[in-house]
């Protein structure tokens, strides 16, 4: 088990910092739709859901730009020569952070869907 610590440990801090952001990004958005003065008559008609929606499509929005990062060859290339050792290793992961980045994506696009879906039941 501490082998595994000692390999895997940059892997599991960069999966935990890509959830962290998704978590902040979520939460700071649904605070700033549901709490803002501007927003007031739309969550009157459409309730907590127009925060829900924007919430994911800002997280999808992140995740739809970071998923590119992975598998540019030419930024792989770059940051191989000019960084060593634990991040070389991390690297040669980018298609398993690539298809992480995936899921998040397909998550946040099935809870946008869902309360778009919802909205037009209440219209």
């Amino acid at each position: 088990m501490a082998c595994w610590i000692l390999n895997e440990k940059l892997s599991v801090l960069l999966l935990l910092v890509w959830l962290g952001l998704n978590l902040y990004l979520f939460i700071d958005t649904f605070h700033w739709y549901e709490d803002e003065d501007a927003y007031t008559y739309t969550r009157i008609m459409l309730g907590s859901t127009l925060a829900w929606a924007r919430a994911s499509a800002t997280c999808l929005n992140f995740n739809c730009m970071l998923i590119l990062l992975p598998v540019s060859r030419n930024l792989i290339s770059f940051l191989r020569g000019c960084c060593g050792g634990a991040l070389r290793r991390q690297l040669d992961k980018n298609i398993i952070f690539h298809k992480m980045v995936a899921y998040g994506i397909s998550v946040n696009a099935s809870k946008l869907s869902l309360f778009y879906f919802v909205v037009l039941l209440c219209l």
